[in-house]
């Protein structure tokens, strides 16, 4: 094993998840929301943001 592998295993071992996976889950939801939102601007649609995030649930 690496240097560098045992580093990075270490390190995810003793720190704790900085986001909760209900956080994570939806920081997606904006994320992929937002693109969607972007996408659909330039295609010159307008897309209900609420829609979009509950197509993505």
């Amino acid at each position: 094993m690496s240097s560098v592998s045992y580093f990075i295993g270490r390190s995810s071992e003793c720190r704790p998840p900085y986001v909760s996976p209900s956080e994570r889950d939806q920081l997606r939801i904006d994320l992929l929301s937002d693109e969607a939102m972007k996408t659909s601007a330039i295609e010159g649609e307008m897309l209900d943001r609420l829609s979009v995030q509950s197509s993505l649930r």
